[in-house]
């Protein structure tokens, strides 16, 4: 089983905190989301570097061996 995390500020703390010069292709809600243990399967918003700037996607979280089938 993978590990949990937390998210406690919005996608724009973040973005001030990591990358405040950077250029964001795709857009993002600048609320919160509050979630405190967010579990395996859950999708979240991860920002990730693209030739144009950086690009905010939402992604399944949590860890699969190769030999499983989903």
């Amino acid at each position: 089983m993978c590990g949990r995390y937390s998210i406690y500020e919005s996608m724009d703390h973040y973005l001030k905190e990591l990358a405040p010069k950077q250029l964001v292709i795709n857009g993002y809600d600048l609320w919160p989301v509050e979630r405190y243990n967010v579990a395996p399967s859950t999708r979240v918003e991860i920002i990730r570097p693209v030739e144009e700037g950086l690009s905010i996607d939402k992604v399944k979280w949590g860890w699969a061996p190769f030999w499983a089938h989903y």
